[in-house]
């Protein structure tokens, strides 16, 4: 999912929550009134009385206007844990390349040993610090790896990615929630002694001309620019309650 299609259906799920849990001419009301008062703040900033009294009304309709927000922003949560996951299991990190060195992290509570295919070499390890096991391997050629964590007859995997495009997920672990933030792995299983495999792969850079930006605030910006131009478009084909 890109983000540009990602901010549109956020922004449209935004609208029609908004549109059913609120009633629109009331919020536009109430935002209109807060735009005032900070026009008079800046107006009345030279009167003392008169800028505390706008503060407090500023203070009041924020407030009202947080309280018509409220079911739709408790709804919106839905579709945020939904997709916000997904984008970040693709954009916040980006596959090692050839050559680049890997730092694998155990957590277990019983002794572990690591195996990795062909494509892969150990460098260093394994080094033991309280119940974490670490070792440090180098990438010989591109694909997609499967390492595995081998304690007697439990073993666990991990995929490690090297070169090409697409997310990439650092961490695997246990919990019935896992799957929601690395929707690209499956949570490890209860019983196992391990309880995560981490992977410290590099973050990923989005650039905007000379400047490095992360994909949140693009996705922000989106967002905004969406729900501008969907609200107008429901002014104009006349969507109102």
């Amino acid at each position: 999912m890109s983000l540009l299609s990602a901010s549109f259906l956020l922004a449209l799920a935004w609208l029609l929550l908004w549109r059913w849990t609120t009633v629109p001419s009331r919020t536009e009301r109430v935002t209109g009134q807060g735009v005032g008062h900070l026009l008079e703040i800046g107006i009345y900033k030279d009167h003392p009385i008169v800028l505390l009294r706008c503060l407090g009304d500023l203070v009041i309709s924020s407030v009202s206007l947080g309280r018509l927000l409220l079911p739709a922003s408790l709804l919106f949560l839905l579709p945020c844990l939904l997709i916000v996951p997904q984008l970040a299991s693709r954009y916040d990190h980006r596959p090692y390349e050839v050559g680049e060195k890997v730092l694998v992290e155990v957590q277990t509570s019983a002794p572990v040993s690591l195996e990795v295919p062909p494509g892969l070499e150990f460098e260093a390890g394994p080094l033991f610090l309280g119940q974490s096991v670490y070792w440090r391997l180098s990438t010989a050629a591109e694909g997609d790896f499967r390492i595995r964590v081998i304690d007697g007859a439990d073993t666990q995997e991990k995929l490690l990615r090297v070169g090409g495009e697409g997310g990439v997920n650092p961490t695997r672990e246990k919990g019935r929630l896992f799957w929601l933030f690395h929707p690209s792995e499956r949570p490890l299983p209860s019983g196992s002694s391990v309880r995560e495999i981490h992977l410290d792969y590099p973050d990923q850079s989005l650039w905007l001309r000379d400047y490095e930006i992360h994909w949140g605030w693009l996705l922000l910006v989106g967002f905004f620019v969406w729900v501008g131009l969907l609200n107008k478009l429901s002014s104009w084909i006349g969507w109102r309650r």
